[in-house]
């Protein structure tokens, strides 16, 4: 990832420089009689807020934007791994038969007053593609419905 050169400085080049002694001394003397000068810094001091704000707005879309397609890295990454999953070297009669567990154990639920339907068998075969062509292809899966 290619970084910035200027490291942190900001788009703009600020107007008002921040030199404390300077103020420093300034404040501890008794008067001050150069009112045109402090107003005129003042007046640059408003237009680096306003650039300073405007250049950490730039740099939080530039944030949202790249998380953003870290979110969409993390997605792609976890699609690909789970390439890898265990279940995945199930031959489809090996799944089939461990479906078929499943759906002896779990049975089927019919609670209409809570509206409530368990059909293990329609559950797997909602998972993916693959799963469906093996629940339909265990005919066995389905003599219970």
């Amino acid at each position: 990832m290619t970084q910035c050169s200027k490291r942190g400085a900001p788009n703009f080049q600020p107007r008002v420089s921040i030199n404390s002694d300077k103020i420093q001394q300034q404040l501890r003397s008794l008067g001050f009689a150069d009112r045109a000068s402090v107003n005129e810094l003042l007046n640059d001091a408003k237009k680096d807020f306003d650039d300073y704000d405007a250049e950490i707005a730039r740099l939080e879309v530039a944030i949202s934007v790249l998380k953003h397609k870290r979110r969409r890295l993390e997605s792609h990454v976890a699609k690909y791994r789970s390439l890898l999953s265990p279940i995945r070297r199930l031959s489809p009669e090996v799944l089939g038969l461990v479906f078929l567990l499943h759906c002896q154990e779990s049975g089927n639920c019919f609670n209409l007053d809570k509206r409530d339907i368990s059909l293990p068998a329609v559950d797997l075969s909602q998972v993916c593609t693959g799963w469906r062509q093996v629940a339909s292809n265990t005919s066995s899966l389905w003599n219970n419905l």
